[in-house]
């Protein structure tokens, strides 16, 4: 009886023990599994993410080419054209303006001279009354 006894005790704490091993190994397998799902999501949205920014890279060169041409054809367009000189004629007439103020400026200013030699040389004549 005895040993019987105390067998069965220390079959019960071996088997608690190796149970305790075992409980700490598939908690350590879960987390690692856990773990391992996370990451095979995050893997999968990470790729899906990826796709979908090749697909809008590709549909933004597409844009772009399509613009390009666009552009290109307008730039190319008597309307453009048009609008190119039409600029140009606007810079031209805008420095001949400026021009015209300097010259009109300028010529003010010799007419203010010329008015001013004026009221000198008359002040400058004799008068009758300087003559006698």
């Amino acid at each position: 009886g005895d040993f019987l006894k105390g067998y069965t005790t220390y079959a019960r704490q071996s088997a608690r023990v190796r149970s305790g091993l075992v409980r700490a190994a598939f908690t350590r397998f879960d987390g690692v599994t856990r773990r391992v799902r996370e990451a095979t999501q995050e893997k999968e949205e990470a790729e899906r993410r990826l796709l979908e920014l090749g697909e809008l890279r590709t549909a933004a060169e597409r844009e772009r080419a399509r613009l390009g041409g666009v552009l290109r054809a307008l730039e190319e367009s008597d309307e453009m054209r048009a609008a190119v000189r039409l600029a140009a004629l606007r810079s031209r007439a805008e420095l001949d303006d400026a021009v015209a103020a300097e010259a009109a400026e300028r010529a003010a200013e010799i007419l203010g001279d010329l008015e001013a030699a004026e009221e000198a040389e008359k002040s400058a004549r004799p008068t009758k009354e300087d003559t006698r």
